[in-house]
């Protein structure tokens, strides 16, 4: 259990993804990071993270010198049944799918910028 700001910087990330973009279409989302503390986010000591989500695929973009907390995991919520394959900048992810909760886990690589899933 975290109980500060102080504790933050050792956690990995998880994005949690919903399921559902049509085809087509694409969702950007942002998570911006910094240190917790201080004014360094006033001299660019922080970071943005983008994530564009289109069928089949998330890119994963960060700008800035804040090196913050890894993104360690990927949960997508609300699948209606599971992937064929996984990739991460080319390799391939194994993941779990629980249908009851119709979501799926998964590990990734440290500084993973594209995953695809075929279906």
């Amino acid at each position: 259990m975290i109980q500060n700001t102080g504790e933050m910087s050792s956690v990995p990330v998880t994005l949690i993804v919903g399921a559902g973009i049509a085809a087509g279409k694409t969702e950007t989302s942002a998570l911006f990071q910094d240190a917790g503390d201080g004014y360094g986010y006033r001299q660019s000591d922080r970071r943005e993270i983008r994530i564009e989500h289109r069928q089949g695929s998330l890119r994963i973009s960060r700008i800035g010198t804040f090196s913050g907390q890894p993104i360690r995991g990927l949960e997508i919520v609300g699948l209606t049944g599971p992937p064929q394959e996984m990739w991460a900048d080319g390799v391939k992810l194994k993941f779990k799918y629980d249908p009851a909760g119709r979501r799926l886990r998964t590990d990734l690589p440290e500084g993973v910028g594209e995953i695809t899933m075929t279906r």
